[in-house]
């Protein structure tokens, strides 16, 4: 007899590994629930990977799922949005462990490529307004602006780009709607503190500089706007910059 329930149990340790499981393992439960970024509505059906363990979300956005122990990536994606690792997680045997809410940031498509504006994106360093714009008389839905002194020098807006993407377009310039303002501005492009790009100095009336630059492998992509000559307050615009990687 004991040698029949030795054997039942044996199949079933092999029937579980063969799904991918160690019965042996020890293992925590993380508890999650992911929304939109933009609108903080919870994500539906949305995948979900931990330690190797996969769920979806519920109608609510939320999950859970016992994984193994230790320090574990949480990987989330979902069609529509901008997915990957969004976290690490510490798991602690037979403990639930109640993430922070996941934020996904939607994306839009092109051709073959994945597009997410920056407008969607939070700034790590300070708030940026954003809405529509225009330069050279041309209105962009999708724009950074803000109004840079001569007294704090410059405006240094960065994010996280989590070196997920290819390229960064972006059209920069002066606001056109403000005719007595003489102010000069110049724009920098950081990506991981090395310069990509800097422009000419830039007034009201000027045409927009328009970039299109690499950013293979750039984890922090900054946007520093000086003040360098005459009004002292000078308004600025940063017409759809946008972040691209293929479908």
């Amino acid at each position: 007899m004991n040698k029949v329930v030795s054997a039942a149990v044996v199949l079933l340790a092999l029937g579980l590994l063969g799904c991918g499981q160690n019965p042996f393992e020890a293992t925590g439960t993380v508890v999650g629930s992911v929304r939109d970024f933009t609108t903080g509505h919870p994500i539906a059906g949305a995948s979900v990977t931990i330690g190797g363990r996969h769920t979806t979300t519920d109608n609510n956005g939320d999950f859970e799922l016992e994984v193994p122990t230790g320090d574990q990536d949480v990987e989330v994606y979902t069609n529509g949005y901008l997915g990957g690792k969004v976290a690490e997680v510490r798991v602690t045997e037979n403990q639930t462990t109640y993430m922070n809410t996941v934020y996904l940031t939607p994306a839009h498509y092109e051709g073959n490529e994945q597009l997410v504006y920056l407008a969607d994106l939070p700034a790590v360093n300070e708030p940026v307004d954003s809405g529509q714009g225009i330069l050279a008389g041309v209105y962009y839905y999708h724009a950074l602006g803000g109004r840079v002194s001569r007294w704090d020098e410059s405006d240094n807006p960065e994010w996280n780009i989590g070196q997920m993407f290819q390229r960064f377009r972006a059209t920069l310039g002066v606001f056109d709607n403000q005719p007595e303002a003489d102010g000069k501005v110049v724009f920098q492009i950081m990506g991981d503190g090395n310069l990509l790009h800097q422009s000419p100095q830039m007034k009201v009336g000027d045409q927009p500089d328009v970039v299109d630059l690499p950013v293979d492998g750039v984890l922090r992509l900054k946007i520093s706007i000086i003040s360098v000559s005459g009004t002292p307050e000078t308004y600025y615009i940063i017409g759809d910059p946008v972040l691209a990687r293929p479908k």
